[in-house]
């Protein structure tokens, strides 16, 4: 991995290797308007050349921080980046399954074929559904080139109440409680410590660079700047970010429910 890092308002401009004249669009001209989607793939090898930032594959799950990672990315310099599938073409979103969706697993050859084809248009990545995919997109091969980011929550309670609160919320999941809401619980955080467990161990056989960050527990902007590279600048707006703030009826219940499952804030 890189070490050192341009800011990507100094890039310098890309040559024509034919006439050896500089070409009309720069790289720099190219990304004044962060972030964004890539025209090809050739337009993130550019971008990785010049700001000497490696492509970022943020692997942790859905409601561990990651809009924050992304936020955290954009604001170091990884201009062709997508949070989700916020930057993806309309036509082409159905790869992610939200809630009550299953095109990708119905048409699971053909979705690799175009979430592959949408990763290599982006620097940097975040969320699902890249981070549900993520050993399926790389080879083993080709993940040394990629620097990974395993987000986590404060505990798998907190994940687990998180994600709970959150579908209530947009999704309009009807509330449940008694027993069955501690069933539910249980199963979420089950689920988070598995899929913690199997992409540690994963990363950790692949033999590449990664970091495990939790916002929530004290970690910063100048942690993951340290690990990208030592000269990597945090520009001082972005001491404190934190995206995705609970609205305080669901800190209320965040609360409520930590004590019932006798958890510590």
């Amino acid at each position: 991995m890189t070490k050192a890092r341009t800011s990507c308002v100094n890039m310098p401009q890309r040559r024509d290797s034919r006439t050896g004249a500089g070409k009309a669009v720069t790289v720099e001209s190219a990304l004044t308007v962060c972030p964004q989607r890539a025209k090809s793939e050739a337009n993130v090898t550019d971008a990785i050349r010049f700001n000497h930032m490696p492509r970022v594959f943020g692997i942790g799950m859905s409601h561990t921080g990651t809009t924050t990672l992304h936020k955290l990315l954009v604001g170091l310099g990884c201009c062709y980046a997508t949070h989700n599938v916020q930057l993806v073409p309309r036509n082409l979103r159905w790869i992610w399954d939200l809630a009550g969706r299953t095109a990708c697993q119905k048409k699971h050859n053909q979705c690799m074929h175009t979430m592959r084809a949408e990763f290599r248009r982006f620097q940097c990545v975040t969320d699902n559904p890249w981070a549900r995919f993520w050993t399926q997109l790389l080879t083993h091969r080709e993940r040394p080139k990629h620097f990974f980011v395993l987000t986590k929550a404060q505990s798998p309670m907190h994940y687990a109440i998180s994600r709970y609160l959150f579908q209530t919320r947009f999704f309009r999941t009807p509330r449940i409680s008694g027993a069955a809401l501690r069933a539910r619980l249980m199963a979420y955080a089950w689920e988070y410590e598995r899929y913690t467990a199997q992409a540690r161990a994963e990363l950790n056989t692949s033999h590449v660079d990664y970091i495990e960050l939790c916002w929530k527990c004290g970690d910063t902007v100048h942690e993951l700047a340290r690990a990208l590279g030592s000269s990597v600048h945090v520009p001082p707006e972005l001491a404190g970010t934190h995206a995705n703030r609970a609205p305080p009826r669901d800190i209320h219940e965040s609360r409520r429910l930590l004590k019932m499952m006798q958890v510590a804030e």
